[in-house]
């Protein structure tokens, strides 16, 4: 059985995709022991200062479920040989580049001075909930405004810390709700049964070379239609496969089809 461990290095956009990763690889033959720190709304900035001060100050969650212990950056890292380290920006600040720096740089450093063997993965998150006020609260009109400006903020990200690997979590939930499906729970958090296993889908796509159109996964928190399993194994599938074909093609980076480049 294929074995990897993953570190995030998180916040609640980090909650949504690994709720159901481990148990759905393992359904698959795949042991992938996912640990999550989660601080909500932790941004880089914060990262960085928590990387700084070094106190435990993230709740501890393996496996998608809480441990209820609390630990510090420099004590996940040491705890064990990862395969992956994921990182994101805080979804508010996640559109604006400046944001990310300098503090993207330092924690990818950080990251791979402590795991020199791990692969630097960045999560690309998603925009807000069309027409909800969050979304107009951020500055934007539509949902797709947002959705471009955090792929390209992502984009630019990921050729400045030379991100070994990329999930395209924004773009599949964008494609899923541009089928139709409302993604969001709560206008900005994933929808906890087809949302939350679409973003699985898009990690073991990933980090595992699982195929989604191939995943059979179905014990959800929630009632989940197999019409919306099956609309979200589409739509992971689209992501995946975009940036994976890109990634051969030697355009690492290019994981979405960008209008302005005429894509």
């Amino acid at each position: 059985m294929p074995a990897y461990t993953l570190l995030s290095i998180g916040n609640s956009f980090t909650q949504d995709p690994q709720r159901y990763l481990h148990e759905m690889a393992a359904l698959r033959g795949v042991s992938l022991t996912c640990v999550n720190l989660v601080i909500g709304g932790c941004s880089f900035e914060r990262h960085y200062r928590n990387m700084l001060s070094d106190e435990p100050r993230y709740g501890l969650e393996i496996n998608g479920c809480p441990t209820g212990f609390s630990v510090s950056l420099s004590q996940a890292l040491a705890a064990n040989c990862y395969d992956f380290v994921t990182i994101q920006q805080a979804s508010h600040f996640s559109f604006t580049p400046d944001t990310y720096y300098p503090y993207i740089d330092r924690l990818a450093e950080h990251v791979r001075r402590a795991q020199p063997k791990a692969k630097l993965t960045l999560q690309c998150t998603w925009g807000y909930e069309e027409g909800s006020d969050r979304l107009h609260s951020m500055g934007f009109e539509t949902a797709e405004q947002m959705y471009l400006a955090v792929c390209r903020a992502y984009r630019t990200a990921a050729e400045s810390v030379k991100a070994d690997l990329l999930l395209p979590s924004g773009p599949a939930m964008h494609t899923l709700a541009g089928m139709g499906l409302p993604v969001h729970r709560d206008t900005f958090h994933a929808n906890l049964g087809y949302g939350r296993y679409l973003l699985a889908l898009v990690w073991q796509g990933v980090l595992c070379g699982l195929d989604p159109k191939e995943d059979t996964f179905s014990r959800f928190d929630v009632p989940v239609t197999p019409q919306q399993a099956e609309a979200a194994r589409t739509a992971a599938a689209s992501a995946v496969s975009f940036y994976l074909q890109n990634k051969a093609a030697g355009r690492p980076y290019a994981f979405f089809a960008d209008p302005a480049e005429g894509q």
